[in-house]
């Protein structure tokens, strides 16, 4: 028995050295190319929910040959968010601008501001929904029409956002009449999508003599 014992004991220690020597594990392959490479069918019975623990940021990813790595939960919702269709608009009525009504869209927030001219009712603006790591230059082209075919321009800008004003508006253009319609084409900086956003104030309606008007924002992704 004794001899029995010694016997199975020096298997063992064998199949550990060789095992810490060639560092790779093999199931049902005798030829692992991993540290740890399993030729079937894997099954985990017992999982914990980790869905609120942020220390869990990535998640894992195998490609052709089933070769398991990981990739962070931040750059897969960044590329599905990405690819994912985005149409979105707002529309309210008011005697004048509310500019605590927005719109989200991408990484950026679009409202009307308070006109600097109080005739004028079309002031547009924009602002950040994410601190920047660093100075970014959001650039944009504004186009504007009004009137017949002629009536129109366009001119290309940019905004510098910190994160110091991200997420206070900046003006995208100032002074536009009602039933003026502005335009802008907006890209945030590395990225591959780019935004159409389009502006018009209208008189809606009178009642006892006060004029309301509908304000609306219109924000397609490409």
């Amino acid at each position: 028995m004794k001899f029995i014992a010694k016997k199975y004991l020096t298997y063992v220690l064998l199949f550990l050295l060789t095992n810490t020597a060639f560092s790779q594990l093999g199931i049902n392959t005798e030829t692992p190319n991993r540290t740890l490479d399993v030729n079937g069918n894997m099954k985990v019975r017992t999982l914990t929910d980790q869905s609120n623990n942020a220390a869990y940021d990535r998640v894992l990813v195998t490609n052709s040959t089933g070769e398991v790595d990981a990739i962070k939960i931040s750059e897969l919702k960044d590329e599905i968010l990405g690819n994912a269709a985005e149409n979105k608009s707002l529309y309210y009525t008011a005697l004048v601008p509310d500019d605590t009504k927005t719109l989200q869209c991408g990484k950026f927030n679009f409202s009307y501001g308070t006109p600097s001219v109080p005739e004028k009712n079309l002031d547009i603006q924009m602002s950040l929904l994410e601190t920047p790591s660093s100075k970014v230059n959001v650039y944009y082209t504004l186009f504007r029409k009004w009137g017949n075919k002629e009536s129109k321009y366009y001119k290309s800008y940019f905004l510098p956002f910190t994160s110091a004003n991200y997420n206070i508006p900046q003006p995208l253009s100032s002074g536009l009449d009602k039933n003026e319609f502005g335009e802008i084409y907006v890209t945030y900086p590395g990225e591959k999508n780019y935004y159409r956003v389009s502006f018009i104030a209208r008189q809606n309606y009178i009642e006892t003599g006060t004029t309301y008007n509908s304000y609306t924002i219109v924000c397609e992704k490409f």
